[in-house]
């Protein structure tokens, strides 16, 4: 959408975004400063992998058509790398249980981290795709 800008700049566009992925419902919407995606990114990086991004990460997601969905994305994408694996523990188990509890927001059930195990195994092991199934299950 186009928004009036007073012509300062002559036009800008206007984002909504969710406020925040998990929690759904809420959305901001207005002028989204260069910085915003930054600070996004980065929150995203130390929550989920403990560090900030490197150049070459910034640099790949910032190329990447309609930022702001991927910005969006990110939890996921990053909850699926092999990095996030070894600092949940290591261990399909472990990982479950921390997804889990990142999406869902509770540690799961010793039953629902046997399901969730025998999904895994049913999707060759994709954690990707797992997560896709495990954040609509927990957004449906």
């Amino acid at each position: 959408q186009y928004v009036l800008t007073k012509g300062n700049p002559n036009r800008a566009n206007l984002v909504m975004i969710p406020a925040n992925l998990y929690t759904g419902g809420i959305i901001q919407a207005g002028y989204v400063p260069a910085s915003y995606y930054q600070q996004q990114i980065d929150a995203a990086y130390r929550r989920y992998l403990g560090r900030m991004p490197s150049a070459t990460e910034l640099a790949a997601l910032e190329r990447l058509p309609d930022l702001a969905q991927r910005v969006q994305r990110l939890p996921l994408d990053l909850m699926a790398t092999e990095e996030f694996f070894i600092r949940s523990g290591g261990t399909n188990q472990m990982w479950i249980r921390q997804v889990f509890y990142e999406i869902v927001g509770h540690s799961p059930s010793a039953t629902e981290t046997d399901l969730w195990l025998r999904r895994l195994a049913e999707l060759r092991y994709s954690r990707r795709e797992l997560l896709e199934q495990l954040n609509m299950q927990a957004r449906g």
